[in-house]
């Protein structure tokens, strides 16, 4: 479960979750429509929200958006912040369209791309905490107001490495078959995306 407040500067409701030790800010609704509920991983490739859509039957839906490092975050007055943000816009563009590509040829091992948008971005704002201890916060709103966010069908499944650790015994008995399931599964998505002619970025 997260906890909730409110950000006068952003003027939203955030949800603020723990994760592996760190805490990690996001608005409790997106879009004017997607209520955040529960931070499901982290990785390098982003933040992955379970959230409701309030427009449908608030059924479930998976939300997905990128971050910086903490070093960048943690730097005061860092004026490098909204070209980084650009960059991570750009590869979640670029990954909504390779989203899109597969849905248009009916790939199956894919998360259908329900929606998309641009909001603000609590976590890039604030605060956090500079390496002499001092409390910060990005007031520059060029840094956190237009941040890539996107909506994906909802689905049960796990981390790969919790997949890995609730197989203990296939990973003992047969290492070389189990991994080599993993290996091929993944690459026949990837071969089914890149058949044809690639996406323009």
């Amino acid at each position: 479960m997260g906890h909730e407040y409110y950000d006068n500067v952003l003027n939203r409701d955030v949800m603020e979750f723990s994760y592996r030790g760190d805490k990690w800010r996001f608005p409790k609704i997106l879009g004017e429509r997607f209520e955040v509920s529960k931070l499901l991983a982290v990785s390098g490739f982003g933040a992955l929200l379970v959230a409701k859509d309030k427009w449908i039957f608030n059924r479930k839906v998976l939300i997905k958006t990128g971050f910086l490092n903490k070093s960048e975050l943690c730097t005061p007055n860092n004026a490098s912040l909204p070209e980084l943000v650009k960059r991570i816009n750009v590869q979640y563009v670029r990954e909504q369209k390779f989203l899109l590509h597969g849905q248009m040829r009916h790939i199956t091992g894919i998360p259908t791309l329900i929606d998309w948008m641009y909001d603000v971005s609590p976590m890039i704002r604030g605060p956090h905490t500079a390496v002499d201890g001092q409390q910060i916060y990005h007031d520059n709103p060029n840094c956190w107001q237009s941040v890539f966010y996107l909506v994906l069908s909802y689905f049960d499944g796990k981390q790969l490495d919790e997949y890995c650790r609730d197989k203990p015994k296939a990973i003992i008995n047969k290492p070389t078959e189990f991994f080599r399931f993993l290996m091929f599964y993944l690459v026949d998505v990837l071969l089914a995306l890149h058949r044809q002619q690639p996406l323009n970025a």
